[in-house]
């Protein structure tokens, strides 16, 4: 996996005990979305914050050599181990917690990782997260192009061929015929809901209102209101776009400020009169 360690500016109170880790999502990687913006702004607060590419970063990309990789090509298992595995080397540095901040499908990642490990979760901030897994594969697509493409990937699985990259519809155009047939709690239709209900920690919700937002907002607002975490703040963007192009620090300064009042990062200072 790539990396970048960013460096929290040293507290007035000594070195910081907890660090961010930021997971992007499907098909995008560490400098997309919130991802740099946000570890400048928690750095500024006393932070360190770690940005990395999940192996599903891009659609296809080079990962050891010729070997092809990407996000038509590795499971929701192997996003999960990778983020067990960037979590873990920030807390073998010494830091106590980690500060989860999800994008779109890396907002699932971080609220199941939270569900499941509440002891290392400092608090979980969440923009635009996918209710669910749900690539557009053979067995989601189920009927017209959807049941010719599920064949097709059963009868490759059969022969032995479940590597082999198959055709699929909309925004993931392929995928390794096994990975199409794959079945993964986070796919349930339910699977933030699920998670957030397992949430104790401080949690911030926002989603847009513009483009794929709408598609999933109305679950991801049901799943973040139902949610047993606290305290939470829940934000809807009004005009609002998936990739946060328009309204990035905005956003920003208003998860920074839930943060100072929660007491997961340090309070700016007052300046002297």
């Amino acid at each position: 996996m790539n990396g970048l360690w960013w460096p929290a500016r040293t507290p007035p109170g000594g070195e910081p005990d907890c660090a961010a880790v930021y997971l992007h999502g499907r098909a995008l990687d560490m400098f997309t979305a919130l991802g740099p913006a946000a570890a400048r702004s928690i750095s500024r607060r006393g932070m360190p914050a770690l940005l990395f590419d999940r192996r599903g970063r891009h659609l296809a990309t080079a990962v050891e050599g010729p070997e092809i990789g990407g996000g038509a090509h590795h499971s929701m298992a192997d996003h999960e181990e990778d983020v067990a595995a960037a979590v873990g080397w920030v807390l073998a540095r010494g830091f106590r917690k980690a500060l989860l901040i999800g994008h779109s499908q890396g907002g699932l990642l971080a609220a199941r990782y939270a569900a499941a490990n509440p002891g290392e979760a400092q608090a979980l901030l969440l923009a635009s997260p996918i209710p669910r897994y749900a690539p557009i594969t053979a067995s989601s697509l189920g009927a017209g192009w959807g049941l010719k493409a599920k064949r097709e990937a059963e009868r490759l699985v059969a022969e032995g061929r479940g590597e082999d990259p198959i055709l699929m519809d909309k925004w993931v155009f392929i995928i390794k015929a096994r990975l199409a047939l794959e079945d993964h709690p986070a796919r349930a239709a339910d699977a933030l809901e699920k998670a957030l209900s397992r949430v104790r920690c401080p949690l911030y919700y926002t989603v847009g209102t513009e483009g794929v937002e709408r598609s999933f907002s109305k679950a991801g607002l049901r799943a973040a209101e139902a949610s047993a975490a606290s305290p939470k703040r829940i934000r809807v963007r009004e005009g609002g776009d998936h990739l946060y192009a328009r309204d990035a620090e905005a956003v920003l300064a208003d998860m920074i400020g839930f943060l100072e009042e929660t007491g997961a990062v340090p309070a700016r200072a007052s300046p002297t009169p």
